[in-house]
């Protein structure tokens, strides 16, 4: 007939893309195909360099470089890239800070590197406020290995010029200085740190390196001591808070003071504070000697003969010292029983900074304990270098290192003054990784993100490391991030110095290789806290019946930054990294006409629908996000309205009866849906649900109610390939209507099928719709007798108002007559020669009552009323 094309001849589009004998009919947008969410190895390789690469000027100097450098008419070396000037002190030359000396002689000192040896107790503070530095130098000056360890060269002493190592951002840096130092005019002693033996020149240029790391002298005014042991050793930190109910129970119970000695024992490096929050008790007495916001040294833990539990704690500067019970002269030491303590100890008493304090006044006075663990040699340090999808383990721990990525862009982090809240073995498994996304449209250049959270929807993008052993095996996992103190020419703001971060081990069967796409808190192993500390640690035993997924993640999704992360193992360690995951992203937006609202409501089939095919089974995660919000309320948060939340539906296509042909969802069937998720927030959500190729699946993103019109953009992560694509957008009407006993006529063998109930559609231009005569379940229960059947009957009218002759010659389309709740027909309509036509629902049979709906869906615009 004039105007009418059946689409089963006319409307079909073959896609290869889609399997064997599967037809889409028309009416669908361009593919979108899925990408990696991470950039190549070669881009990763480099933007992370970049983030973590000091400059040249200071690492990787050699001394021979310094020296030529110098001016010819000099013995001495002199160090252009630190010069002894403004420069090497401030970050601003010609702004000096308030607590600056008023003057500075830049001196060659007389003397040696050092006296006889090495000691603990020969590093004073000068008037710098790095006491959280010189601590743990101290501590590692206990250790005479260590601090060897750290002095590189002093071959050219005789010029003035001597290397030291420090380990930084996941690996060692050797860093030139010359012998000039920081002297008050006409006085030859440093300004900054010095020793106690006159001559010994170690601790002050050992500082004036640190210095020289972190750009000037002032950039090291406030910090924390773990984050210096971990320079100082290349360890493990950890910062353990005294207040904390834990640590409170073992103090109590009597673990804490058995944990102190096994660190002790063991070799670890350790510190404390009491760290004052209010910014003018810095260094403040607290009125038995211990000053607030001072980083200490713990030098030795012992249980004497007599049974009481001391602590060796020292000042590194070298002076004012603990004034309570078992302070230097103080009546324990000269009780009876006490007798031989000075010698077991091998203590003599000196206004040194040295001093021995009670285990229970020690855990009263300070509310801070910092412990840099360090590991035998017959543990396991692995350097991991990722470049490939499978990580293979470097046979050396010394082998090249390649950083990871989040970029720092902002943190919620706050901290001390001067004792800055900053975290120890020079070797260790360091995986730097660069995991990135793709940031969403309308940025511009090279960026990527690392989407984060702790059960966010894009959880499932952090970082994920597959770790297997053969036989029990005791670990310790190091995240790291950028030392915001190494940003030379500038001092972060302490609330920007670091990211809040966390990092957790979930537990996996021994055959699971791919990616974790949820978090199951049943599952997790061993997790940290979420802080802004630039080092976090956990210990935990492996059992080789598992395997186990580290994933280092950020507070909130989005944040960056460049991270390394560490660990030292007992036993070998097998190390997979998963292949990062697929992401298709499109965006889209709900308009009057298709915004129809969720699947309960008639319209639903209006709603932006995509097609989602997959080659092979995975699971997926979906997240809608609204991206309006900003611009519709601004800073204000919206009222709650549940007609506007907003969710995703994932549903089974719908098809012809040969099969074949997938089409829009105009209708739902409850089994056909697949998943769905909550709409409970406005603003977002997400889903899971696991795909198989053998079919296609429309994803249909709504709100609760019809009506709500803004912008929204959809994201799909899987293991696989995806390929999405959208169908054209429609427009869906719907009207209810019923029969009575006066208008139920039945179908066209009966004189009374003229009564039937008639609804106008008025179509605008040319296109293909479908229409549907349903009723209600409840009230239609299935029934196969001939007079309950219904159909109906599409003629075309010669009048706008539809009210023309019900004749059989005016039909231009009609339905069977079904013992079904649904028929339908899909029929092209034009507007010429008249752009009205007439839709008369009927039963078989005459005077059956009942309620039904007319459902209309097109591509074209179009009206739908009853006549």
């Amino acid at each position: 007939m004039p105007g009418l094309t059946s689409p089963n001849k006319a409307l079909r589009n073959k896609d290869p893309n889609l399997g064997e004998g599967l037809t889409i009919l028309s009416g669908r947008e361009p593919k979108v195909f899925s990408e990696r969410a991470a950039p190549s190895d070669e881009e990763e390789a480099a933007v992370v360099d970049a983030w973590l690469r000091l400059p040249p000027t200071v690492d990787g100097m050699k001394e021979e470089e310094v020296l030529a450098k110098s001016p010819s008419d000099s013995a001495h070396a002199t160090d252009v890239n630190f010069p002894a000037s403004n420069a090497a002190l401030y970050r601003d030359p010609n702004n000096p800070p308030s607590e600056a000396p008023l003057a500075v002689q830049w001196t060659r000192l007389d003397g040696s590197l050092y006296v006889h040896s090495v000691r603990s107790g020969d590093v004073i503070q000068g008037g710098l406020g790095d006491c959280w530095f010189l601590g743990a130098l101290a501590s590692v000056a206990s250790r005479q290995d260590l601090l060897l360890d750290l002095i590189v060269s002093d071959e050219l002493s005789s010029h003035g010029v001597y290397t030291f190592r420090f380990y930084k951002n996941g690996q060692w840096h050797d860093i030139v200085v010359d012998d000039q130092l920081p002297c008050q005019p006409g006085f030859p002693q440093p300004l900054f740190a010095h020793s106690a033996q006159q001559g010994e020149l170690w601790p002050s240029l050992m500082e004036k390196a640190y210095a020289k790391l972190h750009g000037t002298y002032f950039a090291l005014d406030g910090g924390n001591v773990v984050e210096a042991l971990v320079d100082l050793t290349g360890g493990a930190g950890m910062k353990i808070r005294l207040n904390d109910q834990k640590y409170r129970d073992e103090a109590q119970s009597g673990h804490l003071w058995e944990r102190i000695m096994r660190y002790n024992s063991w070799g670890y490096l350790m510190g404390c504070s009491y760290a004052n929050r209010d910014p003018t008790a810095c260094e403040e007495d607290s009125g038995e000697g211990i000053l607030w916001s001072h980083a200490y040294s713990i030098l030795d833990v012992r249980e004497i003969s007599s049974g009481f539990r001391l602590m060796r704690v020292r000042n590194p500067w070298g002076r004012k010292e603990w004034k309570g019970a078992w302070s230097d002269g103080a009546p324990e030491w000269s009780q009876p029983e006490n007798a031989t303590a000075l010698e077991e100890l091998e203590y003599e008493f000196a206004d040194d900074g040295t001093f021995w304090i009670s285990y229970q006044d020690f855990i009263e006075q300070y509310n801070k304990l910092y412990v840099c663990r360090l590991f035998p040699p017959s543990w396991h340090q692995l350097t991991i270098k990722v470049r490939s999808l499978v990580l293979k383990a470097a046979a050396s721990p010394e082998g090249d290192l390649e950083p990871g990525d989040w970029r720092v862009r902002a943190s919620l982090r706050q901290a001390m003054c001067p004792l800055v809240e900053r975290p120890c073995q020079r070797s260790a498994l360091v995986i730097h990784r660069a995991e990135k996304r793709a940031m969403a449209s309308g940025v511009s250049g090279l960026r990527w993100t690392l989407f984060v959270g702790l059960y966010g929807g894009t959880w499932c993008n952090n970082p994920q490391y597959r770790m297997t052993v053969n036989k029990p095996c005791e670990m310790v996992i190091s995240l790291m991030q950028r030392d915001a103190r190494s940003a030379f020419g500038q001092r972060l703001p302490k609330a920007e110095r670091h990211l809040l971060m966390g990092l957790v081990v979930l537990k996996v069967s021994k055959d699971f290789h791919g990616r974790k796409w949820t978090r199951n808190d049943a599952d997790v192993v061993k997790e940290t806290d979420l802080v802004g500390d630039r080092e976090i640690t956990l210990t935990l035993t492996l059992d080789p019946a598992f395997s186990y997924l580290v994933v280092p993640y950020t507070a909130l999704p989005e944040q960056e930054g460049p991270f390394v992360l560490r660990t030292f193992s007992s036993a070998p360690v097998e190390v997979e990294r998963p292949p990062p995951a697929h992401e298709v992203q499109i965006t889209g937006s709900w308009t009057v006409p298709t915004s129809g609202g969720r699947r309960f409501s008639p319209t639903f089939g209006s709603n932006p629908q995509y097609l989602l095919e997959v080659p092979r089974k995975t699971q997926i995660m979906m997240m809608l996000e609204r991206t309006d919000t900003g611009e519709r309320v601004g800073a204000m948060e919206p009222s709650f309205n549940a007609a506007e939340t907003i969710g995703v539906t994932v549903c089974k296509p719908e098809r012809t009866s040969e099969g074949k042909v997938c089409r829009r969802l105009v209708v739902h069937r409850d089994s056909d849906i697949v998943a769905e998720s909550e709409f409970n927030d406005m603003q977002e959500c997400v889903v899971w649900t696991t795909v198989t190729p053998e079919t296609p699946y429309a994803i249909v993103p709504s709100s609760a109610q019809p009506g709500l019109v803004a912008p929204f953009q959809l994201c799909i992560y899987s293991s696989t390939d995806m390929t999405l694509t959208a169908f054209h957008e429609t427009q869906t009407s719907v009207l209810t209507g019923s029969w009575t006993a006066s208008n139920s006529g039945g179908s066209d063998l009966h004189e009374t099928w003229t009564k039937n109930p008639r609804f106008l559609i008025t179509v605008h231009q040319k296109g293909t719709f479908r229409i549907s005569l349903s009723r209600p379940g409840k009230e239609w229960k299935r029934n196969t007798s001939l007079d309950q059947m219904i159909g109906f009957y599409l003629m075309r009218s010669s009048r706008n108002d539809g009210r023309m002759p019900i004749e059989k010659k005016n039909v231009v389309a009609e339905t069977a007559f079904v013992p079904m709740n649904e028929v339908f027909e899909e029929i092209e309509l034009t507007p010429t020669p008249y752009p009205t036509y007439v839709i008369v629902p009927c039963t078989y049979a005459p005077s059956k009552p009942g309620n039904f709906r007319i459902t209309v869906t097109g591509e074209a615009e179009f009206s739908l009323k009853e006549v």
